[in-house]
């Protein structure tokens, strides 16, 4: 057994994407899949969604990152933490990153800067069906590692105008990273997520369309509807399916792991 590694990206916030990479991973192990989702966002929206306490964690990301840079092995397994109500695993993160942000750059910069992060997880490649990798609003060095080693990126965003002004920019940023350091990166494509039906979204749509005819780039078809179920569960360190299966964005987040599986 492989893992498939999926990174959850985007280069603004508040598009869904940690409450994607954490229902994913929920879903994909409720299909009987081995998981493990890794927070690389020092922020932590993952770990907190699972209802721990970053910066109380005694074992993040951090630890078996600093390992690889002291040329030890990362015994990344010693640091995973359980959330038992789906089940998965997750490694977690907290604000340490930020600290020690600038020595990952030091030791691994330009072609290598996935190696860090590929380290940590060479060990556990083995051991899970897939790996999900929710990753910081930006292009910091955590999110470059993770697109470095990924097999595919899917890029949460609100069905806005604002939010899509960005999609240049971080169509164009996958694009160099599967040019210059991962030609196996494949772009799975936009999730639209805070989605409504109104001739606002239908604009969206076609500005879609657009983008796939310039860029080649796909929107996925699952849609992620407007509602607050999706925040009420992560304000009570639960999935989806465990707070509300029935609902409308529990089932819309099922047909998205269904998505990924027959992808």
């Amino acid at each position: 057994m492989k893992s498939k590694i999926i990174a959850i990206w985007f280069e603004k916030g508040g598009g869904g994407k940690t409450t994607t990479a954490f229902n994913l991973a929920a879903g994909l192990a409720r299909k009987s899949k081995k998981v493990l989702l890794v927070d690389v966002d020092p922020t932590a929206g993952s770990t907190k969604h699972a209802g721990l306490t970053p910066n109380t964690l005694q074992s993040t990301l951090a630890d078996p990152l600093l390992n690889v840079l002291r040329n030890l092995s990362p015994k990344t397994e010693d640091y995973l933490h359980r959330v038992e109500s789906d089940p998965f695993d997750i490694l977690p993160a907290n604000a340490f990153l930020d600290t020690i942000e600038d020595t990952v750059k030091k030791v691994f910069s330009g072609i290598e800067v996935g190696q860090a992060l590929g380290r940590v997880l060479e060990e556990l490649k083995n051991k899970y069906d897939y790996i999900i990798i929710d990753c910081a609003p930006s292009t910091r060095i955590y999110n470059t590692s993770a697109l470095a080693i990924a097999d595919e990126v899917i890029m949460p965003m609100r069905a806005n105008f604002l939010d899509f002004g960005g999609l240049d920019d971080a169509t164009d940023a996958v694009n160099t990273i599967k040019t210059n350091i991962n030609p196996k990166l494949r772009n799975r494509g936009i999730l639209l997520t805070n989605y409504r039906h109104i001739n606002h979204t239908r604009l969206i749509e076609e500005g879609l369309e657009c983008l796939k005819e310039e860029k080649g780039v796909e929107t996925l078809q699952t849609r992620i509807s407007h509602g607050v179920d999706v925040a009420e569960a992560s304000m009570r360190g639960l999935s989806i399916y465990s707070y509300k299966k029935s609902g409308k964005q529990a089932k819309e987040y099922q047909s998205l792991v269904e998505e990924i599986l027959n992808g």
